[in-house]
């Protein structure tokens, strides 16, 4: 059996990722990434507040998945674009599971 993310059932792991997101260094990154944030809100439709931490990676994932099948990409997707989009998500993927209360989280 393969073990699996706690994910929506387990409130307490709900409750980690929000401090996770709120974090003083989690929160520094995306300052520094606001305007792109915003402008990918204004490009996907999704509001900021469902871009960081949830949809960002599935941007991303969505659009190297067109990229790699050679399906015509948005024109905002540019390659800037897609690698800015790497790595916002790679940090943030990366901080989720490595970064605040990893321990308690690993339970």
């Amino acid at each position: 059996k393969l073990l699996r993310s706690p994910g929506k059932e387990c409130p307490r792991f709900r409750a980690l990722m929000t401090e996770t997101f709120e974090s003083a260094p989690y929160q520094r990154f995306l300052r520094a990434h606001q305007s792109f944030v915003e402008a990918l809100s204004n490009h996907t439709g999704y509001p900021v507040s469902r871009l960081v931490g949830k949809k960002i990676w599935r941007v991303y994932d969505t659009l190297t998945c067109q990229r790699i099948h050679n399906l015509t990409l948005p024109r905002w997707a540019t390659l800037d674009v897609l690698d800015t989009l790497r790595r916002i998500a790679s940090f943030e993927v990366t901080y989720s599971i490595l970064g605040h209360k990893r321990k308690e989280k690993a339970r």
